[in-house]
């Protein structure tokens, strides 16, 4: 299981450098709870979380035919844009984040298992 790096290079394509900079910064504060997630492969999948700002803020990004169909912020940034903000950016960073952990730990185990 794995996101292709076009989606999130577009994403961040579209929300500018200085979203992509403070999503990434908010990733690193462990700002960003995914609440939500339905994964069927690398072109189907939807994700939901909670990114704390000055308030929190809650995002929900759907990937159909590796595109993305919609993707929705609570956020005044996405409310007068309608693109991705910061908050969109680092749910889909910290959902990379989180299904590279998940498939390292599956490896992890695997190997040690075979030492067993």
């Amino acid at each position: 299981m794995f996101i292709k790096e076009e989606i999130i290079e577009s994403l961040c394509l579209d929300a500018g450098e200085h979203r992509v900079k403070r999503a990434k910064e908010y990733l690193e504060q462990g700002r960003v709870q995914i609440t939500e997630k339905k994964y069927e492969n690398e072109n189907e999948f939807e994700v939901h979380a909670k990114v704390r700002g000055t308030e929190n803020y809650y995002t929900h990004v759907i990937i159909r035919k590796g595109e993305v169909e919609d993707l929705i912020c609570s956020c005044k940034d996405y409310q007068k844009n309608r693109g991705a903000c910061k908050h969109t950016i680092a749910t889909m960073l910290a959902f990379k984040e989180e299904k590279r952990l998940k498939e390292d730990r599956c490896g992890c185990i695997m190997a040690a298992s075979v030492f067993l």
